[in-house]
């Protein structure tokens, strides 16, 4: 799961910079095979995020988190997967402080570089960032010559497996419609840089419809 992976990343990365974290490294087997719930993975970050409001701190502890979301949201393509959840559970906590989101928006991981003419392409903007790989998930086909990963054999399928995973989709899809404007309210008026930031990314935004129209 992420938000374990998350955890232990955490511990490593700043144990050196506080000794406080040494009993949670003791305890790193416990907390990775029992896990007692999002609420205590909250608090616990949560408490992280309270008692180190350093600048610095912050980008020591949470930058690898970042570098770890984008290295696994590659191997993520589907609404149905469960670390789906807890990639936006992740992202949704990051806008829910400030420090963060200022982490966030502003790392190399938000947006691509701009390219000459100053207009991101979409498919890099899908495929190179945080935010492009979130607005991206669909349960559409991404190939209208292709059937729907979701119904892949529809002919195969009895009613029951089909309602079972339009349910399952539907449960997702209003999961994900709910928190996505959440996370992305957070970023926008977290602080003056970071609305700052979100105004250049919806300039490159609007300029990159405007190449591709």
């Amino acid at each position: 799961m992420i938000l374990q992976l998350i955890i232990l990343l955490i511990i490593f990365v700043f144990q050196e910079k506080d000794p406080t974290l040494l009993k949670w490294q003791k305890e790193q087997k416990h907390w990775h095979y029992h896990m007692q719930g999002d609420q205590v993975v909250a608090e616990f970050m949560d408490g992280l995020v309270q008692e180190h409001q350093r600048k610095d701190d912050l980008i020591s502890m949470f930058s690898p988190v970042l570098d770890m979301l984008a290295e696994r949201s590659k191997d993520l393509s589907s609404l149905l997967q469960s670390d789906i959840r807890n990639y936006i559970d992740i992202l949704l906590f990051f806008a829910k402080h400030i420090g963060l989101t200022e982490i966030l928006v502003s790392s190399r991981f938000w947006l691509p570089p701009k390219s000459p003419i100053g207009a991101i392409q979409g498919h890099a903007f899908e495929k190179q960032t945080l935010l492009g790989f979130l607005m991206g998930l669909t349960s559409m086909s991404r190939d209208p010559s292709k059937p729907c990963e979701f119904f892949q054999r529809p002919t195969e399928q009895s009613h029951a497996e089909m309602q079972a995973t339009m349910a399952n989709l539907r449960t997702h899809l209003d999961s994900f419609i709910r928190k996505t404007p959440q996370g992305l309210r957070g970023t926008h008026i977290g602080s003056e840089t970071t609305r700052e930031l979100t105004k250049e990314e919806a300039a490159s935004l609007y300029a990159t419809d405007a190449t591709s129209t």
